[in-house]
């Protein structure tokens, strides 16, 4: 009887595995033009929410004593986001892991200024009662002096794109670029596309 060799069949197991990997990449069709477009479109409408809550007018609130004091009002009630998980979950079924962090960060942690500078606060927290607050926009109360007190939150006006002007620039198995027009005609964004675990997903700003 013919004595097997251990090494040999570690290397033909890692030799199948390698194949099977091979294979499942492999077989991942090319967008054609018209479904990278559908695909664009989806996503980059997805987006204006989500972009909205981190970068725009936030989400709904009521003011309270306590925000009166701490500038952060108390998010109201509603169907879909109310608690700082819930956002990063919306989050990450429309943007890249790369992305979706850049996000994060500067939804829930914020960012900080140059040397001197005041920098931006997290534009969501959860209190000690775990409800979720939210970052109330700039405020201009000033002290004798003439000095800021509180810079809050500097919100910008969110765009929304006309997709019908969407032009695939590039398309691969995993990657797609394309270009659209704002409502309005006023800009014109590079989106980029990737295609990750989980599906496709924006990984560049759209705001």
């Amino acid at each position: 009887m013919t004595k097997i060799n251990k090494n040999s069949i570690r290397l033909a197991c890692i030799a199948l595995v390698l194949i099977f990997i091979l294979g499942l990449t492999g077989c991942q069709k090319k967008l054609t033009k018209e479904e990278a477009t559908l695909k664009v479109a989806e996503l980059v409408e997805a987006s204006y929410e989500l972009n909205e809550i981190v970068f725009g007018e936030g989400l709904e609130y009521i003011e309270t004593e306590e925000s009166k004091n701490t500038r952060y009002a108390l998010v109201k009630e509603n169907d879909k986001y109310n608690s700082i998980y819930d956002i990063e979950v919306a989050i990450s079924k429309v943007f890249s892991v790369k992305y979706s962090t850049t996000m994060k960060n500067t939804a829930f942690e914020g960012q900080s200024g140059a040397v001197g500078g005041t920098g931006v606060p997290a534009r969501y927290i959860e209190n000690k009662q775990g409800f979720l607050v939210l970052k109330e926009k700039t405020v201009h109360d000033e002290s004798i002096d003439g000095e800021k007190l509180d810079e809050g939150y500097f919100s910008i006006d969110v765009l929304k794109y006309d997709t019908s002007t969407i032009e695939i620039k590039k398309i691969s198995r995993r990657f797609i670029e394309a270009y659209v027009t704002s409502l309005g005609g006023e800009q014109t964004i590079l989106v980029t596309l990737i295609l990750e675990e989980n599906g496709w997903r924006i990984d560049s700003p759209t705001y």
